[in-house]
């Protein structure tokens, strides 16, 4: 049974840190012997010990981002919570999307910030295509835009090749959107091409500089920031308000709260959701 000394938690926790912004907290230590473990037999390590020499190293760059990799990837579901989700149908979708309709604007953007194994921007996608289909409007290509991000290039590849199978369907699916939204193929369901086209996927570290993605009108980020530190969090939401147009909306888990961590963000509500404006946007 693999062992982890305080030394070598200290060590890899402090690497992860550095590479993502997660803190792993003293108590922390069965995440990292059980994310790594494959990682260590696959490599041929047999102990911790080796396992940070070899990150000492530096000669082996794959095998540290393999460990950014098990560390990051979480398990997700879709429609989760499903009050962010209603909200998106019953005020904020309708309202963008007419806007859209009536030339008023001339693109929407949403970003799926941490998005995993993609659960989170299909499930915002199938929101946009109710609306679509209430409005009986057809979006031209490239004016509604879901960016999904993760650090995690496995979670990516899955997300990008939009199969999932009759576990992953069965975590939060909302009736009767299965049948509308997917096409069974085989043992796996695929997203259908018109909403697999509406989201694109990127590689991205939110400690990186965020001008590369653009200006948005929406960001999820759910049940991400609670892994940083409070100094980090504080950067990330100062960031995240930069890239949002007047009018945007930031998600955040239900657990979260901005109070600590920004001035920049007025609360709202609609039914069970709490979710921010942009100061100046009322």
């Amino acid at each position: 049974m693999l062992t982890l000394n305080q030394e070598e938690f200290q060590f890899i926790s402090s690497m992860v840190r550095q590479e993502c912004g997660i803190v792993l907290e003293d108590g922390k230590q069965y995440l990292i012997t059980s994310r790594l473990a494959g990682i260590m037999r696959e490599h041929a390590l047999d102990d911790f010990n080796s396992l940070c020499g070899q990150l000492k190293s530096g000669a082996n760059r794959n095998l540290k981002d393999k460990i950014v990799d098990a560390i990051t990837t979480n398990e997700t579901l879709w429609f989760r919570d499903q009050s962010p989700y209603n909200t998106l149908l019953e005020k904020v979708l309708p309202e963008l999307i007419t806007e859209l309709r009536t030339g008023k604007r001339r693109q929407i953007r949403i970003w799926s910030a941490a998005c995993s194994t993609g659960q989170e921007p299909y499930s915002i996608a199938m929101c946009v295509q109710e609306i679509l289909n209430q409005l009986n409007y057809n979006a031209s290509p490239g004016s509604i835009e879901i960016i999904g991000s993760d650090i995690s290039d496995s979670a990516l590849q899955i997300a990008r090749m939009a199969r999932y199978n009759g576990l992953s369907m069965s975590r939060g699916m909302l009736p009767g959107y299965k049948e509308k939204y997917f096409e069974e193929k085989g043992t796996v369901w695929q997203i259908k091409p018109n909403l697999q086209a509406m989201v694109r996927f990127q590689k991205f570290n939110l400690q990186d500089r965020f001008h590369t993605l653009g200006k948005f009108d929406i960001v999820f980020l759910r049940n991400v920031a609670i892994y940083f530190s409070d100094e980090f969090k504080t950067e990330l939401f100062h960031k995240i308000n930069g890239l949002l147009n007047p009018e945007g909306l930031l998600f955040i888990g239900s657990s979260e709260s901005l109070n600590r961590y920004s001035t920049n963000f007025q609360l709202q509500d609609h039914g069970k959701c709490l979710y921010y404006k942009t100061k100046g946007g009322q």
